[in-house]
């Protein structure tokens, strides 16, 4: 999307001198777009913010949206919500029909249309999706090194066992040397790598399917999320992370005056990671046996204590919008801290591991030599 923001005003003024603005003269068949990101999502709703602020009506800011819009799929959804608008359909209605937009989005714009706030609802949207975006991008620059450090690893070793080891073996047998046993063990993985290599790469493959497959399935999931928060660091790191998405949920939907019962149980179904879902069930139905919501989370025992107390204030203050808000800030930080520990703590430990393999390999090669230089003297 490339609209000029400078130049609304005066788009606004001829707007307004039209009785009623253009309307799409063609059929616009109702389709979806798979690929509508954060990213579209940012910068949708910062158009339609900046529009609805400047005083102009929400078909007319579609319309202006759609004019902008390069990327023919993203038109094309934006078409389909202008003409269900047109036709008498909600935003939020128009925005639920296509599949395209999550529950807290066209709830928080339905709660918008009714209590007169639809451009603030829009503007907290936008700030949504940016900090999202922003988090995301940390988060990516944060973690890829180590990962590509593994990779590195993984390709380097491989390499070795299939390409250099094979020509010193060849080297040893025609001298007849006696191997250590570090150089047969060595000789052996270069051997099984040999035999099993198109085998290995079928397993794989089959594994990761075959995870994808089941990892759907509720018991499978409830084993692997309650086995990842036994691991040290990375459990502590997705628990914080799953934290920070509910606060961040739950201060959209509250701040967007839904009922904090009807937040959670929105929130409980939007996010999926079985702890923090059966806290959420277990907390819902302790409030509707009469608990507050602090007592109700923090009998779950999966939120900290620092949530529970803040959470316990803004009951006394009826402030919980702001709190959730602030809570999101701070787990939203604590998450970028703690995927930058893990970088600096998991960088070390995979420079080492390739050393130890590396230089295994290279030992396990120059023993037969020294063994060589010894025999022809």
């Amino acid at each position: 999307m490339g609209l000029n923001v400078s130049k609304i005003e005066k788009i606004a003024q001829e707007k307004k001198r039209k009785e009623k603005g253009s309307i799409l003269n063609k059929e616009i068949s109702f389709t979806t777009n798979k690929n509508f990101s954060s990213k579209n999502r940012e910068r949708l709703y910062e158009e339609l913010s900046v529009l609805l602020s400047s005083g102009i009506r929400l078909n007319e800011a579609l319309q202006l949206v759609i004019e902008s819009e390069n990327n023919e799929k993203s038109k094309l959804l934006f078409q389909t919500i202008f003409k269900e608008t047109t036709d008498g359909l909600s935003f939020s209605n128009a925005l639920e029909k296509t599949t395209q937009f999550s529950p807290y989005e066209y709830y928080s714009i339905k709660i918008g249309e009714e209590s007169g706030t639809l451009d603030k609802v829009i503007t907290t949207l936008a700030g949504y999706f940016k900090r999202k975006n922003a988090q995301r991008k940390d988060l990516i620059n944060a973690i890829s090194y180590p990962i590509i450090l593994l990779t590195t690893a993984i390709l380097i070793f491989g390499f070795m066992l299939k390409f250099v080891v094979p020509m010193f073996e060849e080297i040893f047998r025609q001298n007849q040397v006696e191997l250590p046993y570090l150089t047969k063990m060595v000789l052996n993985w270069s051997h099984f790598l040999e035999d099993y290599f198109l085998i290995i790469i079928i397993i794989i493959i089959g594994s990761l399917l075959i995870f994808n497959f089941i990892k759907s399935k509720k018991r499978v999931r409830y084993i692997i999320d309650h086995s990842i928060l036994k691991i040290p660091l990375l459990g502590s790191f997705i628990k914080t992370t799953h934290t920070a998405k509910f606060t961040e949920a739950t201060a959209l939907l509250v701040g967007a005056k839904v009922s904090i019962l009807e937040a959670l149980r929105m929130v409980q179904n939007m996010i999926r990671f079985i702890p923090l879902e059966n806290a959420l069930l277990e907390a819902q139905s302790q409030m509707l046996e009469g608990e507050n919501l602090s007592i109700a989370l923090g009998s779950t025992g999966f939120f900290d204590s620092k949530m529970i107390a803040l959470l316990r204030v803004a009951e006394e203050t009826n402030k919980t919008s702001f709190v959730f808000d602030k809570l999101n800030e701070q787990y939203n930080n604590e998450v970028i801290q703690k995927s930058k520990r893990f970088s600096i703590v998991l960088e070390p430990i995979i420079n080492i591991v390739i050393g130890v393999l590396v230089g295994l390999i290279l030992v396990a090669i120059y023993l037969p030599m020294f063994e060589m230089g010894n025999v022809f003297k």
